[in-house]
């Protein structure tokens, strides 16, 4: 028997049950919300948790400002987004949905001008993925605003400290205009962008960035450089530039959208060594994303409910010439997309939660030379997936919340036979279940402390030697401050 045991049809007989249920609770908790719009009282204060996609946006720009932190370095061939590196077992992804925030905590986190939030998730016996954020506000002078963001990640899709500040400043009362940086140590991953904000009274925000991404890239290759401190030059023919948006705006009188995009124009760079001529290659790449998003306010103060699309896509050209050490003549692409839907419940102290998604995958390599590629020829991997959260739980009297959630991942794989040599470890096992007790407590009203313990339901079928299974699953510790 092959070691992947990924079979069309194959799967976890109980956790498919487990899983078809939720999946219609959750539908018809969904239905239930949208039918209650126009029948539910009007009155009453909304308190109903809201979502957003900045904390989605966010991840992705930071991927796309610090090229060097993401996983495999600058370079790396499978796309500026890393939905798939080599250290990524059959349960990462499902490790940083369980520990990760969701789109309802991403919008607790941007309502504030001040947050910081950090998680860590035990993967493997030996390692936590990690990521701690901060984002603060503070004023230079009379007229003159200071935003700071920082990034601090070690996961399996990359390794960084990143920083913006941005330095704003207000015209008139509702327009905002600022230029923006990043700070490295690389002195050519240095960004520079201006942007514009807008906001009124009646929760309509609008706002629109233009980012010279490496913008000193060229001054710092022209100067004088020695290979015992900088061997690899990289030099822009064709500089990149990214074009980002977003707008938010309620529709109806409880209805509220969102929308995002961004793309990056197809820069193009030639990359050489100073201490070996024979190592240099041209290096090519582009990006977009869009993202939508619909909420509705079903029961004012009790239940929200909507709907969500994420979208991107990267593209990358490696071109090496055939006396070179690594000759190589590729193209890369990787398409993803996300639909899905959420609804949020409130009763008190009692508050329930239900998550589904579906995702599409695909990673195509194409050309006539793969020297230098991380797979050595052409081929189509593509991955078809299901997502379902479901989480119901009570706030005690001592301000420690506790709930039970499960976790559900299936994955199909339509394409990606013959892989398994040369991509083996792209190749995720399915189905994936578990469920988790969470906890929560609250020191203030700004700061709260999250934990929880994960336990397997499917007992990880693969693994051949039943000594290697276990039902206890992982550990998650958050800490959410926001002020």
């Amino acid at each position: 028997m092959h070691p992947n045991p990924y079979i069309p049809g194959y799967s976890s007989f109980g956790g498919l049950i487990l899983f078809t249920v939720l999946r219609k609770a959750f539908l018809c908790l969904v239905l239930i919300g949208s039918f209650a719009l126009p029948t539910f009282a009007q009155g009453g204060e909304n308190t109903a948790p809201r979502v957003t996609l900045e904390g989605w946006v966010h991840d992705l720009r930071v991927a796309a400002w610090d090229r060097a932190g993401s996983a495999g370095g600058r370079y790396y061939d499978r796309g500026v987004f890393r939905y798939r590196t080599p250290r990524m077992d059959h349960e990462y992804d499902l490790d940083q949905f369980t520990a990760g925030f969701t789109l309802a905590e991403d919008a607790e986190y941007y309502a504030h001008k001040n947050g910081l939030r950090s998680h860590a998730m035990s993967v493997t016996t030996s390692d936590f993925i990690t990521r701690t954020q901060l984002r603060a506000s503070a004023s230079l002078g009379e007229h003159i605003g200071l935003r700071i963001e920082t990034d601090l990640q070690d996961d399996f899709e990359g390794r960084r400290l990143a920083l913006r500040l941005g330095y704003e400043v207000p015209v008139g009362e509702r327009h905002t205009v600022g230029f923006a940086h990043s700070l490295a140590r690389e002195k050519a991953d240095l960004d520079l962008g201006f942007y514009y904000r807008y906001q009124n009274e009646n929760d309509l925000e609008i706002e629109a960035e233009l980012v010279a991404l490496d913008g000193l890239n060229n001054v710092i290759d022209g100067l004088k450089a020695s290979p015992f401190n900088r061997d690899t030059l990289r030099h822009y023919e064709t500089a990149p530039y990214m074009i980002s948006a977003r707008i938010s705006s309620p529709i109806l009188r409880r209805v509220r959208g969102e929308a995002s995009f961004g793309i990056q124009n197809r820069s193009v760079a030639t990359i050489r060594s100073l201490s070996h001529d024979s190592l240099r290659f041209t290096f090519e790449d582009s990006f977009w994303y869009a993202g939508a998003l619909l909420e509705v306010d079903a029961w004012p103060g009790h239940v929200t409910t909507g709907a969500v699309a994420q979208l991107t896509s990267s593209t990358t050209t490696i071109l090496a010439d055939a006396d070179v050490r690594n000759p190589s003549n590729y193209t890369t692409k990787q398409p993803y997309s996300r639909f899905g839907g959420f609804a949020l419940s409130q009763w008190g102290r009692l508050h329930a939660e239900a998550w589904l998604y579906f995702d599409h995958y695909k990673d195509e390599q194409k050309g006539s030379l793969f020297g230098g590629a991380s797979v050595d020829r052409p081929y189509l991997f593509e991955e078809i997936r299901t997502w379902i959260r479901a989480k119901a739980g009570v706030l005690t009297p001592l301000n420690l919340d506790l709930s039970l959630s499960y976790q559900g991942d299936i994955r199909r794989f339509p394409n990606g036979e013959g892989l398994e040599d040369e991509y083996y470890a792209f190749i995720q096992h399915s189905p994936n279940h578990r469920v988790t007790l969470n906890f929560s407590y609250r020191f203030s009203e700004i700061a709260a402390f999250d934990g929880g313990l994960t336990f397997d339901l499917d007992n990880d079928h693969f693994f051949i030697d039943p000594s290697s299974r276990s039902r206890y699953d992982g550990t998650y510790l958050r800490l959410r401050a926001n002020w």
